[in-house]
């Protein structure tokens, strides 16, 4: 009998260490996390040919570089179909050392009385293209400005067809969309990402509870890793999402991805639009592929800051793929319920230092307390339990 109690004891501990609720805090998330669902697909309305369709209007602008006439008409273009569409549109410029970039901030909340306390979240993109294209193999090239179908168009792209989604939803809690500017330019990274984390007050950095970053999501070899830094609470349900949908691995249901596109067992370091949220304490990602066209020594692809960043090189499958994990993901609030209040920028900070592979900054905390607590008292329990039945054996 003994024997019997200590084997229940141990299935139940293994039960509740391999559990979901005691590894993701959001009770929507693995609902059938582990079983694809084909029909899901067919109720998703993201349109990949559409966003493709986009990516190409933006590359017969012209390049989008700070300040130029085809920068302006993006952002004006955009401002329309967005207001269009019922969201509040915000351009704010900012000015970094000879750089005047300006970052496009929309957003569009449930008819509430209360929508500032709603939860927020953050869908992101930058919308300029490289200045210049200066991993081309050709040198004459080097101070050419590049199509940016890719590296500035798919994230971007992925973004506006979400929009045109975004009031069909009918989410309840608010979201804000931020093309960011100047991301891309000689050897300055991320500028319109920086200035919009540095203009945050804390009150805002408190209601933001999730921002994902979309960059390099239309290679047509999809291939989406995992980005260190990054929020692994956000990733798993990135993860989860790719496996229902059929994308995670090989699938009946993708006949374009017979291998999947997901692949969150590689991690890659890179210092994206991302990063600046990070270090506030807002759990952030980065959905992206970083390695654009073969794999190369620079860890980007052949594809990367070259003239052949082109329209030929995306495709539509692509968009339509990471759409559909966003999409999915926000009708089913699974990019909600991750900041933990009262943590401060040095507390993060100290935490990504120490451990920059586990960067949970903000997750859900209360699945951590819910697995420490069964953790603890089931062993007891069953000690008491075993002390218990001998006493009464001995007593017989």
């Amino acid at each position: 009998m003994q024997g019997r109690m200590l084997s229940v004891c141990f299935i139940f501990l293994v039960a509740v260490l391999y559990s979901p609720l005691a590894t993701v805090g959001n009770s929507k998330l693995y609902y059938s996390a582990q079983n694809e669902d084909c029909s899901i697909l067919n109720e998703l309305d993201f349109n990949g040919t559409r966003a493709y369709s986009d990516i190409e209007w933006q590359i017969s602008l012209g390049p989008r570089l700070p300040e130029s006439i085809a920068s302006l008409n993006f952002r004006e273009n955009l401002s329309s179909m967005l207001l269009d569409l019922g969201f509040e549109v915000q351009l704010n410029e900012h000015q970094h050392q000879n750089y005047n970039f300006t970052n496009v901030q929309a957003r569009y909340s449930p008819l509430t009385n209360n929508s500032s306390e709603l939860p927020r979240v953050v869908l992101s993109a930058h919308y300029d293209s490289r200045n210049h294209a200066d991993r081309d193999a050709n040198v004459s090239y080097h101070s050419q400005p590049i199509d940016g179908a890719n590296d500035g168009g798919s994230g971007t792209a992925v973004l506006m067809e979400i929009a045109r989604l975004i009031p069909m939803l009918d989410l309840q809690y608010t979201i804000e969309l931020l093309w960011t500017d100047a991301e891309d330019q000689d050897s300055n990274f991320t500028l319109g990402a920086k200035a919009w984390a540095e203009n945050l007050t804390r009150e805002e950095i408190e209601s933001i509870d999730s921002f994902i970053l979309l960059d390099m999501v239309g290679d047509r070899d999809l291939r989406l890793q995992k980005i260190s830094p990054g929020n692994d609470s956000l990733y798993t349900q990135i993860s989860s999402i790719a496996h229902i949908l059929g994308y995670a691995n090989a699938s009946t249901c993708q006949t374009d991805f017979p291998l999947g596109i997901l692949d969150y067992s590689n991690t890659s370091f890179v210092f994206d639009d991302h990063v600046h949220p990070h270090q506030l304490g807002i759990p952030s990602i980065d959905i992206m592929d970083p390695v654009y066209g073969n794999e190369t020594t620079n860890g980007f692809g052949s594809l990367w800051h070259t003239m052949n960043d082109t329209i030929d090189n995306v495709s539509p499958e692509s968009l339509l793929a990471v759409g559909r994990i966003v999409e999915y993901g926000l009708l089913n609030d699974m990019f909600i319920d991750f900041y933990t209040p009262n943590k401060t920028i040095n507390e993060v900070e100290s935490n990504s230092s120490q451990n920059e592979q586990n960067t949970t900054i903000s997750g859900h905390s209360s699945s951590n307390v819910y697995q420490m607590t069964l953790l603890i008292s089931v062993p007891m329990l069953c000690f008491i339990a075993i002390i218990y039945r001998r006493s009464t054996s001995r007593a017989r």
